[in-house]
């Protein structure tokens, strides 16, 4: 269809089987389209900002090494700190010495997690700093919004990279919800995962997170109201994630 003199019409006239097996074979992920009206007629952030939506309880969050996994596929093998700042310097131009002097290669314990960190924090719709932008739209339109941050290192990881610390990234809470998905638990891990289970079966069954013994979750209203979730005494206490991942400096560098 891409040489048809009109590649819609070759398309549609394209059997659906046909479609399928290409579409699966070129490796290619789906998802709704803005502009249908009867399954996204606008953007999230448009339905949002116009009010026309349906008001329900979010909860939504994310990890606290969200993009380790990410930057561990894209660099399977060490990468060295001059080819960090290289990176950095390539991606972020004027603004490079800024984020090389809060996000120095010397107070990770490798270049790739300073990298992984700069990722997980600053741009992208799984970035820390989207989130608390997402939170702070849905708790303005009137939303009951419960935000959480994942955050527990030594978790089973999604994908398991020799040699490398995936710490809290991308997934790694799932198996506290799903046990034994991606590996099992120790005594503490699993009491997090009892306090997060009594979390999400409360909140699908009248709209707020409450848990027998666990501390209490608070709405969101600001950048405080965030709910960490980790192992430990102090483990599950809200924290202020954009703080901690300096969601100023990147909305300034970033505009």
């Amino acid at each position: 269809c891409g040489e048809a003199a009109d590649g819609a019409a070759c398309l549609r006239a394209t059997p659906v089987k046909e479609l399928i097996e290409a579409f699966a074979a070129a490796g290619l992920n789906a998802g709704p389209v803005v502009g249908d009206p009867r399954v996204l007629p606008r953007t999230y952030p448009d339905a949002i900002d116009s009010g026309r939506f349906n008001r329900v309880p979010v909860m939504h969050g994310s990890t606290l090494d969200e993009m380790r996994l990410y930057v561990g596929l894209e660099y399977p093998q060490p990468i060295t700190e001059a080819k960090y700042e290289q990176i950095v310097r390539s991606s972020y131009g004027p603004a490079a010495d800024a984020v090389l002097g809060l996000y120095p290669a010397s107070a990770y314990d490798e270049p790739r997690h300073a990298l992984a960190a700069i990722r997980t924090d600053s741009a992208g719709a799984l970035s820390t700093c989207a989130h608390q932008e997402a939170f702070a739209k849905l708790e303005a339109a009137g939303v009951p919004v419960f935000a959480y941050q994942f955050a527990d290192r030594g978790a089973p990881p999604l994908i398991d990279m020799p040699g490398y610390e995936e710490g809290a990234e991308h997934a790694t809470e799932l198996t506290f919800l799903f046990p034994g998905l991606l590996g099992e638990l120790d005594e503490g891990q699993q009491e997090l995962s009892d306090t997060m289970v009594g979390y999400w079966t409360s909140f699908a069954h009248h709209g707020r997170p409450v848990a027998p013994g666990a501390p209490r979750w608070p709405a969101f209203r600001d950048s405080g109201d965030v709910l960490q979730l980790a192992p430990g005494d102090a483990g599950v206490r809200p924290v202020d994630t954009a703080a901690a991942s300096h969601c100023e400096f990147w909305a300034a560098v970033l505009g």
